[in-house]
Formats: structure tokens, sequence, C-alpha cells
């Protein structure tokens, strides 16, 4: 049972670890971006650039509540996880009380 917890508290840390990569990864991103922008706003203020950054921005927005959504469940995990290791704790003591 308690190794069950602990492979099962690796696999939360290892998503924790991604999602923290892919964090890292898409603020790199958002600096490239704005610097092209900033340079494609100084060349040319066509339409189709506004329309393309307009549907950038939406998608950022989109990626940016996915990975909220996915912080908070990883969150959730992590506080069900901690919840049952104290759980099993509790329970070792009891069995040690008891002997």
């Amino acid at each position: 049972m308690a190794r069950t917890c602990l492979e099962a508290v690796v696999r939360i840390l290892e998503i924790y670890h991604t999602l923290r990569k892919k964090k890292k990864k898409k603020k790199k991103k958002k600096k490239k971006n704005n610097n092209n922008n900033n340079n494609n706003n100084n060349n040319n203020n066509n339409n189709k650039d506004n329309l393309e950054e307009q549907e950038e921005k939406e998608d950022e927005k989109q990626s940016d509540e996915e990975d909220e959504e996915e912080e908070g469940e990883v969150v959730m995990v992590m506080m069900v996880l901690m919840v049952v290791m104290v759980v099993i704790v509790v329970m070792l003591i009891m069995v040690m009380v008891v002997w």
C-alpha cells in the first residue's frame, strides 16, 4: 500500500514538473512574440498583422486558461495525496500503540 502511494506521489511530482517546464517555455515564447509584434507594428500596420496578433492573443489566453485548470487539478490531487498519507501515518501510529 505504501509503495502504491509513493508511486502516485512520484507520478504527481513528474506531472507538476512538466507543467512548470511548459509554463517557462511559454514565458520565453511570449517575450519573443512581443519583440516580433513590435517589429511588425513598426514596419507595417496592415489589417492582416492586426488580425494575426488578435488571434495569437486569443490563443495565448486559451492556453493560459488551460494551464491554470491543469495546475488546479494537480494541486487538488496533491492535497488528496497529502490527506491519504496523513491517514496512513495515523493508522500506523495507532497500530504501534495497540501493539
